[in-house]
């Protein structure tokens, strides 16, 4: 159960978890959503706290029927990015990455 799951990450000593999936259906992310329909994105849980929802900008509408906080990846930089790694989209992931993380106060532990 969800009413569980701080619990078990304290148990497990887990700072965050995070749910990564692609463009098919994740029985994880539907979970953790509340069984929004979108497409990718990263779900992430910092212990004590409810999920974030992080997006692709054609995503938000349908991420925030969630009743989750729900951020774009535009809105922590994601053009800016690419342009600084000129075009390198996985490098400019790896950062996104680490900002999703740092936009739940999650600077260093375990994840």
């Amino acid at each position: 159960m969800k009413a569980d799951l701080d619990r078990l990450m304290e148990a497990r000593k887990l700072d965050a978890f995070v749910v990564i999936c692609g463009e098919q259906y994740c029985a994880e992310r539907d979970y953790m959503t509340n069984g929004v329909a979108i497409t990718g994105g990263y779900v992430m849980k910092k212990c004590g706290a409810p999920p974030v929802i992080f997006c692709n900008p054609m995503e938000i509408a349908e991420a925030q029927k969630s009743g989750l906080e729900c951020l774009t990846y535009d809105q922590l930089g994601w053009s800016a990015l690419i342009e600084e790694f000129e075009g390198d989209r996985t490098k400019a992931t790896i950062v996104l990455f680490g900002r999703c993380l740092e936009h739940l106060g999650i600077r260093s532990g375990r994840v």
